[in-house]
């Protein structure tokens, strides 16, 4: 390198390279990244106590009333009696089928309850001899045959609508007697 081309590489470097004063607001500038950063972490902290909060309140007031609803729509579609005509007006009232439940049941004969757990259907608990016993009553999905039995069940149509007897080893001829009592 010649020593004029040097000088001027050296002149040139100088004057690039020298001191110069640091602008008034340089370190305001270096810390205010920080500064963000700390409230980004408040704003944080503080969305997920708000979370948190939210979340118990929730826990502890919203859920059980939502269960206390779900309760409540459950026990209206479930009446637990052994009188025949509740249960017969309770069945009419929430499905509209009108079931002939005899009026004096044989001793054999122990009503539960009735339930609707779907639009359209009801379900007739009682025990025959201590052994559960379930009639289900739908509306008429068709022509079937008048009565038709299976192991452990039993059904037919009347009046418009389907039965469906099942249970144990019921004795089915007295399981009748809940609707037929001359029987």
């Amino acid at each position: 390198m010649t020593p004029e081309r040097a000088n001027w590489l050296e002149a040139l470097l100088e004057e690039n390279l020298r001191r110069t004063p640091a602008p008034d607001n340089l370190l305001e500038r270096l810390r205010q990244p920080q500064r963000e950063m700390i409230q980004s972490r408040r704003s944080g902290l503080v969305f997920g106590f708000a979370a948190l909060v939210t979340a118990v309140l929730i826990a502890t007031v919203v859920l059980p009333r939502l269960d206390q609803a779900r309760q409540a729509e459950v026990a209206a579609r479930v009446l637990h009696s052994g009188d025949p005509v509740a249960i017969r007006t309770w069945v009419k009232n929430s499905t509209g089928f009108d079931v002939p439940l005899s009026k004096a049941l044989p001793a054999s004969i122990q009503l539960v309850e009735a339930r609707s757990e779907e639009p359209g259907a009801a379900k007739i608990v009682f025990r025959l001899d201590g052994q559960e016993t379930i009639l289900s009553v739908t509306a008429a999905g068709g022509r079937k045959p008048l009565m038709q039995h299976q192991q452990g069940q039993r059904t037919w149509q009347a009046k418009g609508l389907d039965y469906e007897l099942h249970g144990g080893p019921a004795k089915f001829d007295a399981a009748c007697m809940l609707c037929h009592a001359a029987m």
